[in-house]
């Protein structure tokens, strides 16, 4: 099946979503380790950082930057010592229904869920197969986007890792504090009685 079926078959929410992922991909990785920025591909040192270990995501002097880490994604900008560091006040925002984080990508000028720029910062989304993929959190806290608490899933696993959550909390299951990921998740659906 060529692209252009594949999109017919999406709706428009999916197609957005397929598209800002493909953007991202574009858009050069470099990888902060302890203290020192390097070229992911060569290992090559490109400069210093006073960043935590993460991937910096962008084409220009101000980019994003990905902490897999705390889940956090500020804006950073490489200064004129040629040292990357955070940019004063750049944190993420909500989504309209305080669902997700949210950033605004410099080199794209719009919006994108923080969850999303994480999973390509880490490559999940580096092959065309992933992109049918969405990204569940395993503790069912859209805004906690630390890269354990992080999965690709299909959307029939996503919609069934909600349900379960619903289900437990019907039943007086749920406790703070549970993961379970969304394959294990559509399983105990599909096996509830």
């Amino acid at each position: 099946m060529n692209q252009e079926n594949d999109n017919k078959d999406l709706s428009e929410n999916e197609q957005a979503r397929v598209e800002n992922i493909k953007s991202l991909r574009r858009l050069k990785r470099l990888i902060s380790v302890n203290g020192v920025v390097k070229d992911p591909l060569t290992g090559m040192a490109l400069g210093k950082s006073d960043l935590p270990d993460g991937v910096i995501i962008g084409n220009k002097n101000t980019r994003v930057f990905y902490n897999p880490r705390t889940g956090e994604i500020p804006i950073v900008y490489n200064n004129k010592d040629n040292v990357w560091t955070t940019r004063n006040g750049s944190m993420e925002s909500l989504t309209n229904d305080g669902a997700y984080w949210q950033r605004n990508v410099p080199d794209l000028g719009q919006n994108i869920k923080s969850h999303v720029i994480a999973m390509v910062a880490m490559g999940e989304y580096d092959t065309d197969e992933s992109l049918k993929l969405e990204v569940n959190h395993l503790n069912w806290e859209g805004t906690d986007n630390y890269y354990f608490n992080l999965e690709l899933a299909t959307r029939a696993q996503n919609i069934a890792h909600r349900n379960l959550k619903q289900k437990l909390i019907e039943n007086n299951l749920w406790e703070d504090g549970m993961k379970v990921n969304a394959e294990t998740a559509a399983k105990i659906m599909a096996n509830w009685n």
